[in-house]
């Protein structure tokens, strides 16, 4: 299962969601908090399941993931270890990678 890195951090195209339930998509929003609000509205209002903030949360996370190819920048591995997932800085210089003393 592939999570989202930072909910700070906007994606390319911001976050939206295209619920099952729902033909047309939610618009796009920089704030996951709005959507993850205006999804669990539509779905509570409508009966659906699945309409908790937390439950909409994991969804919309699946969701983008998804439409960003699980893309490193933007997603990870919840299965990995932190070792797995954030490789470690370089040993040598930044800039030409030759070793320092």
């Amino acid at each position: 299962m592939f999570a989202l890195i930072s909910y700070d951090k906007v994606p390319p195209g911001q976050f939206w969601y295209q619920d099952p339930q729902r033909v047309k998509p939610f618009q796009s929003t920089p704030l996951i908090g709005s959507l993850i609000q205006r999804v669990a509205d539509f779905r509570a209002g409508n009966g659906y399941e699945r309409a908790k903030d937390q439950e909409v949360l994991e969804d919309i996370v699946a969701f983008t993931c998804a439409r960003l190819n699980n893309n490193q920048q933007w997603c990870y591995d919840t299965k990995k270890t932190a070792q797995q997932v954030f490789t470690p800085a370089p040993k040598g210089c930044r800039g030409c990678g030759a070793k320092i003393a």
